[in-house]
């Protein structure tokens, strides 16, 4: 009677710790539908910047589009490790120097008006540059619209780091970053210039 009592009792322990657990799963942050949805909107804008990519064969334009791939598909991945991290209740390590990055409602919130601000300059660009049909100013206003849309990429992985604490390597300055106290060389004439 009493290995029936303690087993009923271990059963009781065992139900009760598996209903918490599942309760504390259930109403963790981030869920997994808010990670879908982000996941969701990166990958829509994956395929849109590999849309407009697919448009040009090489130079600036194709070049800052490979840019802002890059961005997004770092972000999609870094969503996706967070997303099956969650599901499996893994806590994701590094074997590199890093940073987390975490930030207050308010830190989000100023990134939030910063990715306003962004669109409605992107939104700007994009209209001058469909003022010209081609030659050298659209393809100014082209860059400048790649330019903000560099920016946006750039910000939505600040915004989505912040708000999910992602990792982000630490990067180290290279020896070309130093800043040299080199006097300017001897000024020439022009003629002596090429010789």
């Amino acid at each position: 009677m009493k290995l029936a009592a303690l087993l009923f009792a271990a059963t009781l322990v065992v139900s009760f710790c598996a209903i918490t657990a599942l309760l504390f799963y259930l109403h963790a942050d981030p869920s997994t539908t808010e990670l879908d949805a982000d996941l969701s909107v990166v990958r829509s804008q994956i395929t849109s910047a590999e849309a407009e990519a697919a448009k040009y064969r090489g130079g600036l334009l194709r070049s800052m589009i490979g840019l802002r791939l890059e961005v997004l598909r770092t972000t999609e991945n870094m969503l996706e490790q967070k997303k099956a991290s969650f599901v499996r209740r893994v806590d994701l390590t590094y074997k590199v120097p890093t940073t987390p990055i975490s930030a207050s409602q308010d830190r989000l919130k100023q990134i939030a008006e910063d990715i306003a601000a962004a669109l409605a300059k992107l939104e700007d660009a994009e209209r001058e540059a469909n003022q010209y049909s081609g030659g050298l100013i659209q393809g100014l206003a082209l860059t400048t619209v790649a330019t903000h849309r560099l920016t946006l990429a750039q910000l939505n992985l600040s915004y989505l780091g912040a708000k999910y604490g992602f990792i982000l390597p630490q990067i180290a300055p290279t020896s070309g970053d130093e800043k040299k106290d080199e006097p300017p060389g001897t000024p020439v004439q022009d003629r002596q210039a090429l010789e």
